[in-house]
């Protein structure tokens, strides 16, 4: 049990830690291993500052330190604490990432089919929306089309403006699948779609040059076949 002065610089290093993610994540990094080794004992501070570290180390694509975070913070819970659907959303997205990181393809869908039940359990659906995305493409990588195409067809269904460079990836992966089926209209309606949402999410997504660039080259081949 940390006594007073101990949980407020416990939490003075955490709001530090929160500050230093967006401008300087190698401090970032040392603050939050500074909180998991010193307060290991106080599962909020632990769980906070081992959370933030999982998603630097995903970052960097250290796959398994990010398992190993997020199994910590798995199993050290206490039973008297209940984690709520969001957090439990979020740790079993990122774990799910990591584990796809690895290549390990089947704990990863279990954990991205477990982070969507728990993202739609607390309405978030951005958080849903960019968790189908993940395992759609999977379901595609790993040859089940029509899982894949019903998840990119869910998730095209609740497009959002917000969220241009989502639904942008969305489309054109689901463009890929139509290319496959020689469906000319399909492809095209898509990647109309697809274009207008790269255009949107640039300078808000980082990719969406590769994603204008997708979205040309499938429709260049669908002209050609």
């Amino acid at each position: 049990m940390l006594d007073i002065e101990e949980m407020l610089e416990g939490y003075a290093l955490l709001d530090q830690l929160h500050r230093s993610i967006a401008s300087n994540e190698e401090e970032a990094e040392r603050i939050a291993s500074e909180i998991v080794t010193r307060y290991h004992y106080d599962y909020g501070l632990f769980t906070m500052a081992a959370f933030s570290l999982a998603k630097l180390r995903l970052q960097k694509k250290i796959y398994n330190d990010t398992i190993g975070l997020v199994t910590q913070i798995e199993s050290n819970r206490p039973d008297s604490i209940m984690l709520d659907d969001y957090l439990s959303a979020e740790l079993a997205f990122v774990k799910a990432q990591a584990l796809e990181g690895v290549n390990d393809m089947a704990d990863g869908r279990a954990n991205y089919v477990q982070a969507l039940h728990y993202a739609n359990q607390s309405f978030n659906t951005p958080l849903s929306r960019r968790i189908m995305l993940h395992l759609a493409t999977l379901e595609c990588a790993q040859e089940n089309p029509e899982e894949a195409r019903r998840l990119f067809d869910e998730l095209l269904a609740t497009a959002s403006p917000y969220e241009p460079g989502v639904t942008a990836s969305a489309l054109i992966q689901r463009a890929q699948m139509a290319l496959v089926d020689r469906d000319r209209s399909k492809i095209k309606e898509l990647l109309l779609l697809a274009m207008d949402m790269g255009w949107k999410s640039r300078g808000v997504c980082s990719n969406s040059q590769d994603l204008w660039d997708a979205s040309a080259r499938i429709l260049e081949l669908a002209s050609q076949g």
